[in-house]
Parts: structure tokens; C-alpha cells; sequence
């Protein structure tokens, strides 16, 4: 004979949504909705892993927006944003399909360029890159161009793991 009962339920119903939007956040830029840094750290593991196997090279562009506090100035922060997305588009449309551009502070990208077979084929591709980005933009009825400083750190020569290929590409 049953004198009481509790019980405890849970929905899970939303449980997947919530789960996604989490990853979402943890390795997206929530401006841009490109990698973050997280998400490229991931990515130049198994890039590397591939590049080891099939004796390729793997690239780290490190791009920063010259002077772009500037603008942030001069323009407004909303403006500025909208510069910022459209930095990331033209960096996306300047690679190659198997390449990731990622925003990993206010004005800097990081590029993961894989499968390359040589340096030259790196350095074609950051010169692309470099060009798009300074394709001028209207801001306010006015137009603007953008010149960003770029460096770039090739696996296996100058590291193996993220953080020194990260260092050497910022230093370079």
C-alpha cells in the first residue's frame, strides 16, 4: 500500500538545441560567425595530422587590420562591425575550399591554409587574401580602404603544434 509518492521529470526535448547553440558559441565568432580561435586550434591538429600523411605542407596566416581602431573611431562601433563581417566574407571568398579563415580578436583573422604542396602556393594565397581585403568599402556614403600586415608560418619547417606555429606567424 502506496501513503506517498515524489518524483522528479525532466524535458530533454530542447536538450540537442542547447547543446548545439553551446558548441555554437565555444568555437564561433558570434560577430561573423567564422571559426574562433578554439575551433582553428582543433583544426591545425588534424590538419597537420593529414599534412604528416600525405607529406604536404599546412600554412597559419596571422592577418591584423591595419589602423582599424580608427575606424572604430571615426565611424562607430556598428560600422565597424559591418566592416568586419565584410572582411571576413572577402577573406572566405579569397581561399581555397579546404582552407579556414577564423576571427580570433577585434581585428585579427587567422587562416589555416592546408594540403599545400609548397611555400609559393602559400604565399599565392595570402597575397589573395591581402588584395581582398583591400578592396575599398563604402562606410557612410563614403568609401575606405582597409590594408591589413599578415604573416605566415608553414608546418613542419618552422613547428609542429599550434601555439609555436601561432607564435612564429604573429612574429613573422
Amino acid at each position: 500500500r502506496v501513503q506517498s509518492f515524489s518524483a522528479v521529470g525532466r524535458d530533454l526535448r530542447d536538450r540537442e538545441a542547447y547543446e548545439a547553440r553551446i558548441h555554437q558559441l565555444a568555437h564561433y565568432d558570434t560577430l561573423t560567425g567564422l571559426p574562433n580561435l578554439a575551433h582553428i586550434n582543433e583544426l591545425i591538429g588534424r590538419s597537420t595530422a593529414a599534412a604528416r600523411e600525405n607529406k604536404t605542407l599546412v600554412a597559419l596566416a596571422n592577418i591584423n587590420l591595419d589602423r582599424f581602431r580608427l575606424i572604430d573611431e571615426g565611424f562607430g562601433r556598428s560600422a565597424a562591425d559591418e566592416i568586419l563581417k565584410s572582411v571576413g566574407s572577402s577573406l572566405t571568398g579569397a581561399v581555397r575550399e579546404r582552407d579556414a579563415v577564423a576571427r580570433v580578436g577585434h581585428d585579427e583573422f587567422l587562416v589555416v591554409l592546408s594540403g599545400l604542396a609548397d611555400h609559393v602556393e602559400a604565399t599565392v594565397v595570402l597575397q589573395r587574401m591581402l588584395d581582398s581585403i583591400a578592396t575599398p568599402r563604402r562606410i557612410g556614403g563614403q568609401e575606405i580602404q582597409i590594408t591589413a600586415t599578415a604573416g605566415l608560418a608553414v608546418y613542419p619547417h618552422v613547428g609542429s603544434d599550434f601555439e609555436t606555429l601561432l607564435g612564429k606567424a604573429g612574429a613573422a
